[in-house]
């Protein structure tokens, strides 16, 4: 068996701002399983398991967007290689945010703090990615995935 040709277990998606571009790469990788544990190969779309997708919500429109995008869009309807309504994993991008809206991530020096713990532009925005996270599982807050507040 060639496992170059094996799909990977996911992909992350980089600057998602709508439900709508995770439902087009979804649809692309409908047909594309990977093996599963029972002996299949993963080639028919009716075997394996299907390929996870990981939303990167790092610009100020996937910010304004976030609660469609992980709850499944306006229709909820499920995305094809998820077999779920949004995203297995979503992640926040504080330091493109910060470039695409123009503020500083981070101080330059060394020991400085990051901007992107202390902003508070950057602090409500990983905000309302975690609520829309919180919203869309129904169930706790996901961790924040950043370094800490100092």
């Amino acid at each position: 068996a060639v496992d170059a040709l094996v799909p990977p277990p996911a992909l992350m998606i980089p600057k998602v701002e709508t439900y709508d571009e995770l439902r087009i790469v979804a649809d692309i990788l409908s047909h594309a399983r990977r093996p599963d544990n029972n002996g299949g190969d993963g080639c028919d779309s009716d075997e394996g398991e299907s390929i996870a997708l990981h939303a990167l919500i790092e610009t100020a429109a996937g910010i304004a967007h976030a609660r469609d995008i992980l709850s499944g869009g306006a229709g909820a309807h499920k995305l094809g290689s998820l077999g779920g309504a949004g995203p297995e994993l979503v992640l926040f991008g504080a330091v493109d945010l910060a470039a695409d809206v123009g503020c500083r991530a981070e101080e330059e020096g060394e020991g400085a703090q990051s901007d992107a713990a202390t902003s508070p532009f950057l602090q409500y925005a990983r905000a309302r990615v975690v609520m829309a996270a919180v919203a869309a599982r129904g169930g706790p807050a996901p961790s924040a995935g950043s370094r800490p507040a100092p």
